[in-house]
């Protein structure tokens, strides 16, 4: 992966100003190179993605993340998420949509928002055996943004919530505390087990959590201390502690997906 890092930090460092298009005020840049002549429409599509990420986290929460969006950055699977250097990496074809785009962008982005940001350009990721639920926060975070643009008065709208509903086209496990149970183990090892994070993911839309003070709940976990946090039960506890009335509710309705008991 380091000759990933530095490719895109070279990339950066050498191009002058003009190789990038600002994405509103923010922090947020496009790389224009090897969009296929896109980049209008892609600026364009993340002005209205950060619009949604500022009403889910914040503006002044988004704002903290400096991110940098460039496409098939890397020989390795895309989209992808760099967060030592603060780059996103999608795969945008040159017959690909806005709405894969979006897509993408929303799942990544997610990523960014619960790490940690060090001031410097890079971000502290969670450990590693807490990213399979990371991963389906993720999942639902991309569904969110495409049905949350498909109400907005924005080109195409209805075609965002017509990609959202087919990439929902599957069976839903009503039992998902049975499966968090009997796959753990294996998310543990693989936390990108597509057909489980969207079951967790479908889980958290039932419970109705696409809501502000769910997606800020959500951030506080990086400022948990995984010194002394192992299990994803003591994950969810932690988080409790140090959330606000309406927070708490959040987590007492996630740990219900996972049939886990929070000690109030």
């Amino acid at each position: 992966m380091a000759f990933i890092y530095q490719y895109v930090i070279d990339r950066i460092n050498s191009a002058p100003d003009i190789n990038f298009l600002l994405v509103l005020e923010s922090k947020w840049k496009v790389e224009k190179n090897n969009w296929y002549g896109k980049e209008d429409m892609l600026t364009e599509i993340f002005h209205y993605v950060y619009t949604v990420f500022e009403r889910m986290f914040s503006k002044e929460y988004v704002d903290t993340k400096p991110i940098v969006f460039v496409n098939k950055a890397c020989d390795e699977e895309c989209p992808i998420t760099v967060p030592e250097c603060g780059i996103i990496s999608l795969q945008n074809e040159s017959n690909g949509t806005a709405m894969q785009a979006v897509y993408q962008a929303a799942h990544e982005l997610c990523h960014m928002m619960l790490y940690d940001h060090n001031g410097t350009g890079g971000f502290k990721q969670l450990p590693y055996y807490f990213k399979w639920f990371e991963e389906s926060i993720c999942q639902y975070a991309s569904w969110s943004v495409l049905d949350r643009l498909s109400i907005m008065d924005i080109p195409d709208k209805n075609l965002y919530s017509i990609y959202s509903q087919e990439n929902k086209q599957f069976t839903y496990v009503e039992d998902t505390s049975k499966l968090y149970q009997s796959e753990i183990g294996n998310l543990m090892k693989d936390p990108c087990i597509r057909d489980i994070n969207k079951q967790f993911a479908m889980g958290f839309e039932k419970n109705n959590l696409d809501k502000p003070a769910s997606w800020q709940m959500l951030t506080k976990m990086h400022k948990l201390d995984f010194k002394r946090i192992i299990s994803f039960d003591e994950l969810l506890n932690e988080l409790y502690v140090c959330s606000n009335s309406m927070e708490k509710e959040v987590v007492i309705k996630i740990a219900s997906i996972f049939g886990i008991i929070i000690s109030e």
